[in-house]
């Protein structure tokens, strides 16, 4: 991506971050700015120079606010998109999209799904220190993570991708049985009081690796992103080691690159 695409990308992605927050705020709904974007604002004091979107978190019962909230109470201007609400979204988690605007990768199929630029929205979900609760919950964490990477289809995919989708999409009353694995993971969130840590369960990954201590969400602050003050859990040192490591070293020039690649972009 260009220079000047990517500052226009990055100007755009905070202005859907402004509105957010403005939302957010307003219905009493916290949030934390996350991951690349956190980082982006203890080191850079804004957008990691090559970093292409943002990113936030929700604790699984702020996130289900969110949700419910933004059906009765849509964000003028801009959608909210989920494995819920939209059929072809190949995540877990949510993204809010500014309407007007398109971002289209390699391999996308413009007319199908929505391809507005975004902000990943990604809940947090309790893990039970209990052995068995825990492998439970993570089992109800991949089967979501594998249904809905079968949702919609790249012209790219290899053949691998192509006959996981068609296998999985044979799954009677999938997009059911997707709904049932968030409610139970809803489920868990209310269940578990105690004994617990934290993980973002978005990817097959990080269902194996991320994980922040219980006090680590428990209080938020705020941090300075571009000029802007945004909600932030207070721990972000915390977070962001568990993340990253030693956070503050700059990765190699050859890392230094957008994980994007528009083919056809507009503002």
């Amino acid at each position: 991506m260009d220079k000047d695409t990517l500052e226009k990308l990055q100007k755009t992605e905070l202005e859907i971050l402004k509105e957010i927050d403005a939302y957010c705020r307003k219905w009493d709904i916290k949030y934390s700015i996350y991951a690349g974007t956190m980082l982006g604002a203890v080191r850079h004091g804004g957008f990691i120079p090559w970093d292409d979107d943002v990113d936030i978190a929700m604790t699984r019962n702020e996130y289900t606010k969110f949700c419910e909230t933004i059906k009765s109470h849509p964000m003028e201007g801009y959608s909210f998109s989920n494995f819920e609400n939209d059929r072809y979204i190949q995540a877990c988690h949510g993204k809010v999209g500014k309407k007007g605007t398109l971002f289209i990768q390699e391999g996308d199929i413009e007319n199908v799904g929505n391809h507005e630029v975004w902000v990943d929205i990604f809940p947090l979900d309790k893990v039970s220190f209990d052995k068995e609760k825990a492998q439970r919950s993570q089992k109800i964490a991949r089967e979501l993570v594998y249904l809905t990477r079968a949702n919609g289809k790249r012209t790219n995919d290899p053949l691998n991708k192509k006959l996981f989708r068609l296998v999985v999409g044979f799954i009677p009353r999938r997009y059911e049985r997707m709904k049932k694995d968030a409610d139970k993971l809803r489920l868990y969130d209310r269940q578990i009081t105690d004994n617990y840590e934290w993980s973002s369960m978005s990817t097959l990954e990080n269902i194996q690796k991320i994980r922040f201590q219980r006090k680590m969400l428990e209080e938020y602050g705020e941090l300075v992103f571009c000029g802007y003050k945004f909600m932030s859990f207070s721990d972000y040192d915390g977070m962001l080691t568990s993340l990253y490591g030693d956070y503050m070293k700059l990765p190699p020039e050859s890392d230094r690159i957008c994980k994007h690649s528009p083919v056809k972009i507009q503002f």
